[in-house]
């Protein structure tokens, strides 16, 4: 294992700072000059209410009990909420690029999509992380190759077989 300078982490760090300080800087002055503006709907502060609600609904979420989730997470509390106030916010942002909603309405879906989004998007990545199930996907997706290209069945089903 290969051991690791603090000092030169630091430096590199700090090396990276200076010079994407003023990249970003002028990055934000072209972008204003395009006619973009500086803030995006996200970080301005009328979004301060969705966010507060997409990171309430993401606590709501930790408070969701599943048990197959819960086992396989390292820590699912923390998973909850920053998945739920992740994919709450990006519900928020889909909504409102997408159509005309009031912010009271959006702040209603972001909440929502919170609190339920987070346990959906941990269960589903427990459910494809097995290797059990990742096998037999595998399995029927190599079958159906050997079938199409070869037109005949895998070993495994012909020695099942019986003449």
């Amino acid at each position: 294992m290969p051991r690791m300078n603090i000092k030169r982490m630091i430096w590199a760090f700090a090396i990276t700072i200076a010079f994407a300080y003023p990249m970003s800087a002028l990055a934000a002055n072209a972008a204003e000059q395009l006619g973009m503006g500086r803030l995006q709907p996200p970080f301005t502060p009328e979004w301060i209410g969705v966010w507060v609600f997409a990171i309430g609904g993401g606590i709501g979420a930790s408070f969701i009990y599943i048990a197959e989730v819960e086992k396989h997470l390292k820590y699912p509390t923390a998973a909850k909420i920053v998945l739920g106030t992740l994919w709450g916010m990006a519900i928020s942002l889909a909504i409102d690029a997408l159509t005309d909603t009031p912010m009271g309405a959006i702040m209603l879906f972001t909440i929502g999509a919170s609190s339920f989004s987070a346990p959906i998007c941990a269960g589903f990545m427990v459910y494809i992380s097995s290797q059990k199930r990742q096998n037999s996907i595998y399995d029927l997706g190599k079958d159906a190759a050997t079938d199409r290209i070869f037109g005949r069945k895998s070993k495994k089903d012909s020695s099942n077989e019986t003449d």
